[in-house]
């Protein structure tokens, strides 16, 4: 009798240590992007009430950081120099943020650490994939060497830009809007590259593309409409 009372308080100990790893609070990298050109990142989640950015340039300029909440308000903004590093706590707690980088010339490499537990971890986590798997295809573009215009309609919500360069040929990519500046997005590659970038406003956006000696793909994807997610 003795050792099944042992068991059972093996058990409920060993629950509570787990029950206590996982509201433990720790820095936790949860978002992390690099690239070359300017690039705005995905609405993402802060759970905790601490976090941080790190940023790292490689170009021979300043690099510009912009942090941005849902509703499109400057929260923080900060610079990096030429070839250096730095690590910023951001102003504001848990919530909705989107980042803006504009380069320095160079390639970057930005990430957010958050101090949250191992639960809130997984919950970011779940509503990230949950979230990206709702989205759908909207628009297609696709070719070869040349130049060619396009345009779209952002009607609402955030859509996610994926362009890809398919061989070592010069691919030249310009989307802007008519009034937002912060989605518009400028890019030059020389090398095989499958990268993206957000737009957060509605409203319409030309993509200019100027191709040498390269095939290349751009594909817009929009927020699944409610009768095709029910």
């Amino acid at each position: 009798m003795k050792i099944i009372r042992l068991f059972f308080l093996c058990v409920l100990l060993s629950g509570a240590l787990n029950a206590a790893r996982g509201q433990r609070s720790d820095w936790v990298l949860t978002d992390n992007w690099f690239g070359r050109g300017s690039n705005t990142t995905r609405i993402f989640q802060v759970a905790g009430e601490r976090w941080r950015v790190f940023c790292l340039n490689n170009g021979i300029s300043t690099m510009r950081l912009r942090v941005f909440n849902r509703q499109h308000e400057l929260v923080y903004e900060h610079q990096v120099g030429p070839n250096s590093s730095s690590i910023r706590t951001v102003p504001g707690g848990s919530g909705e943020y989107y980042l803006h980088i504009d380069p320095g010339g160079g390639s970057w490499e930005v990430s957010v650490r958050q101090n949250i537990s191992r639960l809130q971890e997984w919950r970011l986590r779940e509503e990230e994939r949950d979230y990206m798997a709702s989205l759908e295809r909207t628009a297609s573009f696709s070719g070869g060497p040349g130049t060619s215009n396009y345009s779209i309609e952002v009607p609402s919500g955030s859509w996610r830009v994926i362009y890809t360069n398919s061989r070592r040929g010069r691919l030249e990519l310009e989307l802007k809007g008519e009034a937002d500046s912060v989605s518009n997005f400028e890019r030059t590659m020389e090398r095989p590259v499958r990268a993206d970038t957000w737009i957060h406003h509605p409203g319409k956006y030309e993509l200019k593309v100027n191709a040498r000696e390269t095939r290349w793909r751009v594909d817009f994807y929009g927020p699944r409409s409610p009768s095709e997610s029910e």
